[in-house]
């Protein structure tokens, strides 16, 4: 090596022992004197460039690549065909320290496993999950979410050993606790918005119980399978977890009505209602009275408010709770769902009786912040303005838990300053100062910043004005409200009635779009960071994200998390998808590893860019755009943080789907009214974050999250399925072209036609249906607002719509301005 070395900076060891031939004009008495100057000044560059040499070497040696593992995980006769010292010399070059250590152990040991080499496959499995246990790092993180999986295989393996040890037993169930508790591991088992396994969590329980009941733990077993219970989603058990329940209960750990509710909240939370009320039912009849409310509870939930038969009976079950539950919070729950399905029914009096009741039995409890808000947005919407103000003020000054400290005072503001009138404005102005003091840089400091500028521009105050304008781009220069800001600084207050920027604002927002386009490099240097940089620079990351695409097209018609492990095994892509899902949690924890926060921001957007480059676009905006598991405020401040480095914009709008968009925008063109590229564009950004196979809890499916009553009423009036050959619903919202020409069709022949091509009106009733937003209309007709584009954003009554509306202008307003369809 250090021979290699010496060549490669040109260095021959005789140098060091000789003089070069010009020295040899010194006189003799000096040639040894300046040959061992000479020799020493030569030794000393040597050493130098060997330094520099090795220091270079350090930085750029090449990770190792892992992708020629891939093939040999996806059956048997590959994995057969694997050449073992190959593999095994590579594992020689990966060592426990090294960053990909986790991913190469755990492709190695699903090849052993394919090989029938159970014993060794074994052993790579419980490497990963004692090194996971161990936690040497101390941040609970679990070092990778692969050893979730490799948990779950090592489980698989030993249950179907007839040859077990109870201290082996012990240890591995002992790891499996710790294991189930790390971040990671638990990311790769619930993720709120992109896709994950929970079907390992569940047998990783089911697996653990049915392991301790073999070797012997009684107690081990039962805590275990009351766990797995919780979570899980089958039905019918089979004879040894029968044997299984059956101890639970003799036990006395649970009774047979608490198991009844345990399973059915779970398929209640997993939607499927028909199961879940068999079970609840059952637990309904128990002689355990909080079981039997908690039970009531969630049947009534089921039951729709807006069809009267299933209403009458779900107001009756409510009633029965709120008189019954011991459980203060689920009374409150009852109440307040009581108050909600009679304001439906038309029933005003009834439903602020129902709120007004949890203020009186519960005044500081769970609910009352949620009781104070909806008896004021009443009085407000139904023009009780002094009620609806008493109300906003009790809030304001709750004592107890409240998430409502900023609406009670953005919501009031708003609600007087569209009054018009000085002393509307005046007391509008008070409210959003208060806002300011109580709450300091809050969710809603942009909103109150902005509309104080508005309220200092309608009093004549351009100064004022300006400064809260400028302070809004300077805080977050790209959000909505700095948006808006940057239009009234040209167009005055011409810019409440344009929905879309000015020319020199468009000039200004696609120049620093252009400026923002450049080469990205990840620099952190976690080992999370590290990880993922080695698995983007080999390929591995886009080779798994591949893996991930071909599983969806084979089985097009279900979610990752729907699937069963029989389906995952039998596609033979499970090794390879469980290893993106662990690089994506990887992205996460890499995101939020440095502390301090402008530091963080450029690591969010190194990370979303590369990770985007690889292909995984719905990674890339999760971390833009949900800034997953920071509390909002933070959420709010990073992502404003990310909004004021150079190369936001070219990260956070990248052209993706511009093909399918545009094409879908040519196939559905007519003589009415077009959505446009730029508004559909948006709105996949926000609704599914460009996920094709994006799910919601309500069950809204694809990239336009279609739900599906709205589908089936759709393909009733245009034979989608028989016109397209798709077999199913699911089908069809999967697949990205079908959906996005869907979605393009949606707006021109129903929404935007409903409301003579406006396009915020339409943009709303994409989100809330016809009705609210007609109910919304009459109220801004009565205002004077209709035109008061930003008036209107502002004060939606449905926030989840409030916010999807304002998001999705705001997106739209930049890439209208970019040009990302024009060039």
């Amino acid at each position: 090596m250090g021979i290699f070395l010496f060549k490669e900076i040109g260095v021959s060891l005789k140098a060091l022992r000789f003089v070069p031939s010009s020295l040899q004009v010194f006189h003799p008495h000096q040639e040894s004197n300046a040959n061992r100057r000479w020799a020493l000044c030569l030794l000393g560059l040597v050493i130098l460039c060997l330094a520099f040499a090795g220091c270079r070497a350090k930085e750029e040696t090449l990770p190792i690549d892992l992708t020629e593992m891939l093939v040999y995980t996806e059956d048997a006769s590959r994995a057969k065909s694997a050449d073992m010292n190959r593999l095994e010399a590579i594992g020689g070059n990966v060592g426990e320290e090294s960053p990909l250590w986790p991913v190469y152990t755990f492709l190695l040991g699903e090849v052993r496993r394919l090989r029938g080499e159970i014993r060794e496959a074994e052993i790579c499995f419980e490497k990963i999950v004692s090194w996971s246990a161990a936690d040497s790092s101390r941040e609970k993180w679990g070092g990778s979410g692969l050893a979730g999986v490799a948990l779950w295989r090592l489980l698989q393996l030993r249950n179907s050993d007839p040859r077990l040890e109870a201290r082996d037993v012990s240890r591995l169930l002992s790891s499996a606790d710790k294991v189930l508790k790390a971040r990671l591991a638990r990311g790769m088992f619930r993720l709120p918005v992109l896709e994950s396994l929970p079907m390992l969590e569940e047998d990783i329980k089911r697996q653990s119980a049915l392991l301790a009941e073999r070797s012997g733990m009684p107690k081990e077993a039962q805590r275990f399978f009351l766990d797995y219970l919780a979570v899980a989603r089958a039905v019918d058990l089979s004879k040894s977890e029968k044997t299984l329940l059956q101890g639970l209960v003799a036990s006395g750990m649970a009774s047979e009505d608490h198991v009844a509710l345990l399973r059915g909240r779970r398929l209640y939370e997993l939607r499927r209602y028909s199961d879940a009320a068999k079970f609840l039912e059952e637990a309904r009849k128990g002689e355990n009275l909080q079981v039997r409310a908690e039970a009531t509870f969630y049947l009534a939930m089921m039951k729709s408010s807006y069809k009267e038969a299933h209403r009458e009976e779900k107001l009756a079950w409510l009633s029965e709770v709120a008189d019954s539950a011991h459980d203060p919070d689920l009374a409150q729950n009852a109440l307040y769902s009581m108050g909600r399905a009679l304001r439906v029914k038309g029933e005003k009096s009834l439903s602020l009786k129902a709120f007004e009741r949890i203020l009186t039995d519960f005044p500081l409890g769970s609910r009352a912040d949620d009781a104070l808000y909806e008896l004021a947005q009443e009085y407000h919407y139904s023009g009780e303005v002094d009620r609806s103000l008493q109300r906003y003020e009790e809030l304001r000054n709750f004592k107890g838990r409240s998430d409502f400290a900023s609406y009670s005072g953005m919501d009031p503001a708003m609600m007087l300053y569209g009054r018009n009138g000085e002393e509307g404005r005046e007391a509008a102005q008070a409210l959003l100062q208060d806002l300011e003091r109580r709450v300091p840089e809050g969710p809603y400091h942009l909103n109150a910043l902005f509309w104080m500028g508005r309220i200092a521009a309608d009093r004549g105050d351009h100064r004022r004005a300006q400064e809260y304008f400028k302070k809004v781009i300077e805080t977050s220069p790209f959000d909505y409200y700095a948006l808006r800001a940057r239009m009234h600084l040209r167009m005055g207050n011409r810019a409440s009635q344009s929905l879309l920027p000015d020319e020199e604002t468009r000039k200004e927002l696609r120049s620093l779009y252009n400026g923002s386009r450049h080469e990205v490099h990840l620099s952190g240097r976690s080992a999370y960071h590290l990880r993922l940089k080695a698995a983007l620079d080999t390929g591995l990351y886009r080779a798994v994200y591949g893996a991930y695409q071909r599983l969806r097209e084979r089985i097009p018609a279900k979610r990752l998390e729907d699937l069963t492990v029989e389906e995952l095994e039998q596609s033979g892509l499970f090794p390879q998808v469980s290893v993106l899902l662990a690089l994506r949690q990887d992205a996460f924890a890499a995101a939020e590893s440095l502390d301090d926060r402008d530091d963080i921001a450029a690591n969010y957007l190194e990370i979303s860019d590369k990770v985007g480059q690889a292909g995984d676009l719905p990674l890339s905006m999760s971390i833009i755009i949900e800034g997953r598991d920071i509390p909002e405020k933070s959420r709010n401040e990073q992502r404003a943080a990310m909004e004021r480095r150079a190369f936001y914009l070219a990260t956070a709008y990248p052209p993706c789907f511009r093909n399918e968009i545009l094409a879908a925008a040519t196939q559905q063109a007519g003589a009415g009214d077009q959505v446009s590229p730029e508004l559909v564009y948006s709105i996949l950004r926000r609704e599914s974050l460009f996920c094709s196979t994006a799910l919601s809890k309500a069950g809204a499916l694809g990239l336009f999250q279609f739900i599906p009553s709205t589908f089936d009423s759709l393909n009733a009036r245009w034979d989608l399925l028989l016109e397209s050959g798709a077999p199913s619903r699911e089908t069809f919202l999967l697949n990205p072209t079908q959906s996005i020409s869907l979605g393009v069709r949606w707006f021109n022949e129903e929404l935007l036609p409903h409301h003579d091509g406006h396009v915020l009106f339409a943009l709303m009733e994409h989100n809330a249906g016809l009705g609210n937003v007609l109910q919304w209309k009459r109220y801004w007709k009565d205002l004077g607002r209709l035109e008061d584009v930003e008036y209107i954003i502002e004060t939606i009554r449905a926030r989840e719509t409030r916010l999807f509306t304002r998001r999705t202008v705001a997106d739209l307003m930049v890439v209208d301005a970019i040009g990302l369809f024009k060039d």
